[in-house]
């Protein structure tokens, strides 16, 4: 089924919304890998990026765009 992957919504006698059948999306990383880019060349070059830049706390911004590659997806679950 072609739709199996679109998410319900459906609205109460309230207004309130409720997002159903919720897919969590690949990490970045995944994508990127299965479209048979190479992750830590990506890195390198961010990196050295940051390396060419004026900016005092390089270690933070590196791990920042390090947790960022990591991270859960371009689109994110939020669940209350």
């Amino acid at each position: 089924d072609l739709t199996s992957w679109i998410p319900e919504i459906s609205v109460d006698d309230n207004g309130n919304a409720k997002f159903e059948k919720i897919i969590e999306s690949q990490r970045i990383v995944d994508i990127l890998e299965d479209i048979d880019y190479d992750i830590e060349h990506i890195k390198s070059i961010l990196n050295d990026m940051v390396e060419d830049t004026q900016i005092t706390q390089k270690e933070s911004v590196k791990e920042l765009l390090n947790r960022y590659l990591h991270d859960n997806g371009y689109l994110k679950t939020h669940k209350r």
